[in-house]
């Protein structure tokens, strides 16, 4: 069974594109043959060359698009691929006019297409129920066959126009032809008025169009210039030539005005530069400049770039989800400002920049997966602390922040591949770190914003909910004139900010509808329009795919590494900012650095080593020294694990500052301690020098010993006494040698001299006894060396028994 050619387009291709030829209108019956018309563009000779009198005529004719049809022409099936001497020839299909998908009803109500024109659709039906109306008996009585196969095509055509009393045929063959090449299209006998005028035909006028100028409008006013076609093609060439990157339509339109509108006489200008331009009223205006060349490269175009307005002003078609079946096959990552101004946690006082925030959002459930929160900005660490986020326990981190969750509330997984934009992960480091932990990742390329929409909506989402009903927010806007200093109402730390963070995060996926990701399938079981309902039905479901489990490789990779230094106590860390001083107070340990000996050979010189750490959960550290170790902060503090990187750093400066800003008075007080101290010496130096002056050769020898022993005896019975409130008599015992004797009376006790009730009798000073001689106890030799405080004590003792 042959193929049926009717309707089909004969295209002849050649070096410049393709031109089509006409439209097969029929097949014969008893042969091979095809009758085919040719397509009006293709029915008009232009002017033989070297014939000035038909030039100006074939110039007018090739301004208006032609309608004439000529007959149709007899050709047979195999002779097709020949018709286009030597060209290749192909048969398409036909692309049906917009006017002919117009119904009858939106033809009486005007329809238009999405352009603007001002076509009146009405005359259009009125137009084709004529032709109709012509061709109704002809079309109404005979068939294809008769008319074209048969030939009584002319016969009939002849025989209407003679019933209509028309001078020639044209009209009705002309309809005939029309419908026949329609192919019995009810809409073929619409007029061919949308190729008269239609978009960048252009039209000339006698008189100006448009609104009048004010200058029309004063007295004398002179005529505007009316541009002609050699006009418009000056201006056109103008705009191609001088509108570039940086050169404003208005300088443009001044050098095209210099070069073909030149005016005859030169203005002198105080800089000796000549400007020649015809006047106003003599040359095209700006705007016709403009509309000249509308038909060019639009200046926004220009001055944008052709390469990035492709990217920019691109059609968009398709989802951003498509190909994507599974939970955690594509993730998207992207960092923004959190537009807040927060102050910190150790001084109220002191004010923050804004912290920057790095999400990471799985493209089948639009589900957060993970994120990081900061001060440090966007780079590769931030970048691969969030991916670290994806797989941890949300748990704890929510726990750590003060927000309370259950398993499920905040699912953890690591997308098998990650979308990124060509900044912060696109490093050595990002991209080594992430083929180690078996993570794809992709780039999106320069100017396509499109192919992560979905985090940067998120962005926007999280900014309206969490940061800017902060005190102290941006707004994400520069601060206005008059606008009051955000500095001043910035009064939340960073841990205050960060559960409103996390309760964002909680609603945008347990909480807020998403019924645009439901499928069929979720709908016909009943899933809840949510974004957690989702994730979980998908991966009861199978639709997951598989996930790197190893978290050590992505604490080994993904956390900062710090330089540190093992010592007795633990391992201590150098300072970022500085790698010569260490961070005081930031020592971690852990039973493993115990047990290892590392600690003990750090007695003998310190270890060097590398410590990763979160910046923003200082209470645990990792350390790879044969496997990957945790350890905790050391510290007496529970409040300093909360702390951040950043605010420990600022908290330990502010303290330097303290005692910098002490550090003078502490030096004059030490100056005055050891300057006190030395005259004290000399003070000191100079009695004693005079009691071993006053001791004469009674003094004490380094051969006799200088009997600490026995002077530690007396010392501690003399302050013994002291502390009794019986008073001081070291200054008399220090001129006493051990072989001399004197005599004491009560009078040298000052307790005793005291009247009242406890006053002993027999010792008060008014007494007529004598008081007991207790020398006669004393002994000569080393007897006789008997401390004067242990003679009063059994003075006193003997006195309160009598």
């Amino acid at each position: 069974m042959r193929e049926s050619l009717k309707g089909k387009v004969i295209r002849i291709h050649d070096d410049n594109g393709y031109t089509d030829l006409g439209r097969i209108i029929y097949e014969f019956v008893d042969n091979d043959d095809v009758l085919f018309i040719e397509f009006p563009a293709l029915s008009v000779k232009g002017a033989q060359e070297g014939d000035p009198a038909n030039a100006s005529e074939a110039k007018e004719k090739r301004k208006r698009k032609p309608c004439y049809l000529r007959m149709p022409r007899r050709i047979a099936r195999g002779m097709i691929p020949l018709i286009g001497g030597g060209r290749s020839v192909s048969l398409v299909d036909f692309t049906v006019p917009t006017e002919w998908l117009l119904t009858d009803d939106q033809l009486k109500q005007e329809a238009t297409s999405i352009e603007k024109n001002r076509r009146n659709l009405l005359e259009w039906l009125s137009h084709r129920e004529q032709q109709k109306e012509i061709i109704a008996p002809i079309v109404g009585d005979f068939g294809e066959y008769e008319l074209l196969e048969l030939g009584l095509l002319q016969e009939q055509v002849q025989a209407r126009s003679k019933a209509l009393n028309y001078p020639t045929t044209k009209k009705v063959r002309q309809a005939m032809l029309r419908f026949l090449l329609g192919c019995g299209h009810p809409n073929a006998l619409l007029p061919n008025w949308g190729e008269i005028g239609g978009k960048g035909t252009e039209k000339f006028t006698v008189k100006k169009t448009g609104r009048p100028s004010g200058r029309c409008r004063v007295p004398d006013a002179l005529p505007e210039h009316i541009s002609d076609e050699e006009d418009r093609r000056k201006l056109r060439d103008g705009y191609r030539k001088y509108k570039r990157k940086r050169v404003s339509v208005h300088v443009a339109y001044l050098r095209t005005m210099e070069e073909h509108w030149p005016g005859n006489e030169s203005i002198t200008h105080r800089s000796q530069r000549q400007y020649f331009l015809l006047p106003a009223n003599q040359r095209p205006t700006e705007a016709a400049f403009i509309w000249a060349a509308r038909s060019l490269c639009s200046a926004s175009r220009i001055n944008m770039g052709e390469r990035v307005h492709r990217a920019v002003k691109r059609a968009l078609k398709g989802l951003r989800s498509d190909g994507i079946v599974a939970v955690g096959q594509l993730g998207l990552i992207d960092s923004t400002s959190e537009d807040q101004t927060l102050v910190s946690a150790v001084n109220l006082l002191k004010v923050l920049p804004s912290t920057y925030r790095t999400v990471v959002i799985d493209v089948r459930t639009e589900y957060i997966l993970g994120l990081y929160c900061g001060f440090e900005r966007p780079s590769t660490l931030t970048s691969l602390l969030a991916i670290l986020h994806c797989a941890t326990d949300k748990v704890a981190f929510c726990a750590k922040h003060g927000v309370s969750i259950s398993e499920g509330d905040w699912h953890s997984r690591l997308p098998r591949r990650i979308r990124a934009d060509n900044g912060e992960i696109k490093s050595e480091k990002g991209i080594s770190t992430m083929s180690a932990t078996e993570v794809g990742l992709e780039f999106v390329r320069s100017y396509a914003g499109d192919m992560k929409s979905l985090v940067e909506a998120t962005h926007l989402m999280m900014h309206r909910y969490a940061d800017h009903h902060a005190a102290g927010s941006t707004q994400g806007q520069p601060k206005e004139r008059g606008e009051s200093s955000r500095e001043e109402d910035a009064c939340r730390t960073f841990e205050q900010n960060m559960k409103f963070v996390i309760e964002t995060v909680l609603y945008i996926n347990n909480e807020q509808a998403v019924p645009h990701l439901l499928t069929v399938e979720m709908r016909a079981e009943g899933v809840k329009p949510t974004r957690r309902a989702i994730y979980e039905w998908c991966v009861e479901k199978g639709y997951v795919t598989s996930e790197p489990t190893d978290l050590d490789t992505l604490h080994a990779h993904c956390l900062p590494k710090l330089k540190a230094v093992i010592h007795r106590d633990g391992i201590h860390v150098f300072d970022p900012r500085d790698d010569r001083r260490l961070i005081p107070g930031l020592v971690f340990v852990s039973n493993w650095l115990a047990e290892s000996g590392l600690c003990e050979r750090a007695t003998r010189g310190r270890i060097p080593c590398e410590l990763q750490l979160d910046p923003q959960d200082i209470s645990t550290a990792y350390v790879v020294r044969q496997g990957l170790h945790q350890l905790s902060l050391k510290t007496a503090d529970p409040l300093v694990k909360e702390l951040t990187l950043l605010e420990y750093l600022l908290m330990t400066d502010d303290d330097k500052h303290v005692v910098d800003a002490m550090r003078s008075d502490q030096e004059s007080r030490d100056a005055f301690f050891h300057s006190s101290n030395q005259d004290a010496n000399k003070a000191a130096k100079a009695a004693k020098a005079q009691a071993l002056a006053d001791a004469g050769k009674a003094k004490p020898s380094r051969s006799s010993g200088y009997e600490k022993r026995k002077n530690l005896d007396d010392e501690l019975s003399r302050q013994h006494l002291k502390s009794l409130g019986l008073g001081d008599f070291g200054e008399q015992a220090q001129s006493i040698s051990p072989d001399q004797s004197t005599d004491y009376d009560l009078a040298h006790v000052p307790a005793l001299r005291q009247s009242g009730p406890t006053a002993l009798p027999g010792l008060a000073r008014g007494n007529d006894e004598q008081p007991t001689d207790w020398r006669a106890h004393s002994s000569p030799g080393r007897e006789s060396a008997q401390s004067i405080t242990g003679d009063l004590m059994a003075q006193i003792r003997k006195a309160r028994r009598g």
